[in-house]
């Protein structure tokens, strides 16, 4: 996990793209997960928890 400093950014996407907002810290993964790894991931955990 990589620490995100708080601050102001300039927005890509989304309905504030182009402008600047303010982010407070947050964390995000440094390693890709596709979105067939993360179904993979869901479907493993839940099958985990059914008795």
């Amino acid at each position: 996990m990589v620490k995100i400093e708080p601050g102001t950014y300039k927005a890509f996407i989304g309905k504030d793209s182009g402008s600047v907002v303010n982010v407070k810290t947050f964390y995000i993964d440094d390693s890709p997960v596709t979105n067939i790894e993360y179904l993979q991931f869901v479907k493993a955990k839940s099958a985990m928890g059914k008795k």
